[in-house]
């Protein structure tokens, strides 16, 4: 049996506990605008799917653009569609992502004035930015976290913790 790619089982790992969060919710708690935060539940969860869909679409070689998003208003407040697209997601890392080189060259663009036409084009693998979109699901998770607690809704105590805090907190409870 094939070891698990750590850049893969990561991200695999925090979208299966997103999704068994967002099983629990209310289809209006999904949606629901959070003031402290302005934005939903639903807002956030949309977000961080569309780093990996656009990620997906630019694997292998091509261009990652993280700014150039849908920014699809559905996936923010239908909890269903939502769901659908955390599996699609999922379906691609289990499946297609084992079957790629993550070490191939791909280019990233980023903005560095809020501007998209005057983004900067750098070198990349495909194992960087999957490290980078599964540490940007983790903090919106994290937010994600905050944004039920502010509901009143229950939280799972790990959803949205960094893995260095995860770490942090294990070692911290080993006796000396």
């Amino acid at each position: 049996m094939k070891a698990p790619v750590p850049e893969l089982a990561a991200p695999r790992a925090s979208l299966a506990e997103l999704e068994a969060f967002l099983r629990g919710l209310t289809d209006a708690a999904y949606a629901e605008e959070v003031p402290a935060l302005g934005a939903s539940i639903g807002g956030h969860t949309r977000h961080l799917l569309e780093h990996y869909l656009i990620l997906r679409r630019s694997a292998p070689g091509g261009t990652v653009h993280f700014e150039a998003r849908a920014r699809d208003q559905r996936l923010a407040m239908d909890r269903a569609a939502a769901l659908q697209t955390l599996a699609q997601v999922q379906g691609w890392l289990e499946s297609e992502c084992e079957g790629l080189s993550l070490d191939q060259p791909m280019a990233a663009r980023t903005s560095t004035d809020g501007r998209l036409e005057a983004s900067v084009v750098c070198q990349s693998t495909l194992r960087r930015e999957l490290i980078y979109a599964f540490l940007h699901d983790v903090h919106h998770q994290a937010l994600i976290a905050v944004a039920g607690r502010l509901l009143g809704l229950p939280v799972p105590p790990q959803l949205g913790k960094a893995p260095a805090t995860r770490v942090h907190a294990s070692l911290a409870t080993v006796p000396a």
